[in-house]
């Protein structure tokens, strides 16, 4: 499995069956589901488990170093089961509360608006990559923010964070640069340690570790750069066998959308989706998330509401990393609202 043509792969999974054995990076198998009803099924049900130190009985014989392991492996409440996952999320609710999420909205229009007002700075063919000049310095921003991540330490975070969702490599190519993927964060948790303050690195920081306590180290380097990247869903169906359950490709189920799967339709009748997980393990940052595009939305489509995307140019590649869903550039002619006739 790749993510280089994920949509025509997934239809292709669909057609074979509920759940069909895949190929992962390094000669890992797991059962691929890609029907959405059959993923909302699992994913809701008692007997699947993301624990994979504690019902995965072949978990040895993942090399060290694996590709997808920083996700699929971490320590945290993301992976755990039952209680355990259920006193872990418990801990983190708070920080992503309705109230907490609002407070960011003046935050998230103020940086908004600065990178909308950039793309005034146009190239000589007025086309400019959105996912570069608007999406992933709004979302690295917010974040950041939210966590309290201080200005040096930023880049880091994000070059960590890229590391973590790269699945398209090797485990000798991806290896040597492992560290930097605990490097980045102990250095922050370490730092709110220090000097605490109001955001949500140091709500991670406060909860005690060592011997005795229930929670090692590791768990909450691994808590905190789940709660900073993305999520990553798998589980396991048979016993000890690992499933990977396609959220992304839930959302083109013809059984889902019969109506012309594969378009986006903003107005279409029925606005059921499974973008953001379903179960105990449904996405925490939805609020986030939805308050993010909302807001980018408005901003770019108030500013420029002829936008469209830019017609010279070919359909974007996809990203590589097999668990984030979208293009790896997206370029639109922002266009601005035609100018009113002169009297």
């Amino acid at each position: 499995m790749t993510a280089r043509a994920p949509h025509r792969q997934n239809a292709r999974l669909r057609a074979a069956g509920p759940a069909v054995r895949a190929e992962l990076p390094d000669g890992i198998t797991a059962w691929s589901v890609t029907r959405g009803s059959v993923i909302r099924a699992l994913a809701g049900d008692p007997r699947i488990s993301r624990e994979p130190r504690r019902h995965r009985p072949g978990l040895a014989a993942v090399p060290e170093g694996w590709p997808m392991g920083p996700l699929a492996l971490q320590q945290n409440f993301f992976n755990l089961y039952g209680d355990e996952h259920r006193s872990g999320r418990r801990r983190m609710t708070p920080s992503f509360s309705p109230r907490r999420v609002a407070a960011l909205r003046p935050g998230i229009e103020a940086t908004t608006a600065d990178l909308v007002a950039a793309l005034r700075d146009l190239g000589p063919d007025g086309a400019v990559d959105v996912r570069l000049a608007l999406s992933r310095p709004l979302t690295m921003t917010v974040i950041c923010d939210l966590f309290g991540v201080p200005a040096d330490l930023r880049p880091r975070i994000g070059g960590a964070m890229d590391i973590m969702v790269t699945t398209t490599t090797t485990t000798e190519q991806t290896a040597p640069h492992r560290a930097r993927i605990d490097v980045a964060p102990a250095e922050l948790l370490d730092r709110k340690r220090r000097e605490p303050g109001p955001d949500l690195a140091s709500d991670v920081a406060a909860v005690a570790t060592g011997e005795g306590t229930g929670q090692s180290e590791q768990e909450s380097r691994d808590t905190l750069f789940l709660m900073l990247g993305v999520g990553y869903k798998t589980a396991v169906i048979r016993r000890g066998e690992s499933i990977l359950l396609g959220f992304g490709a839930a959302g083109r189920d013809p059984q889902l959308q019969p109506d012309r799967p594969d378009d986006f339709d903003p107005t279409r009748p029925s606005k059921e989706h499974l973008a953001f997980g379903h179960g105990p393990h449904f996405c925490l940052g939805a609020p986030l998330a939805r308050l993010k595009a909302e807001v980018a939305l408005d901003g770019l489509f108030s500013a420029y509401p002829g936008t469209g995307l830019d017609p010279s140019r070919p359909a974007p590649a996809r990203m590589e990393p097999a668990v984030v869903n979208g293009p790896a550039e997206l370029w639109i002619v922002p266009e601005p609202a035609a100018a009113a006739p002169a009297p």
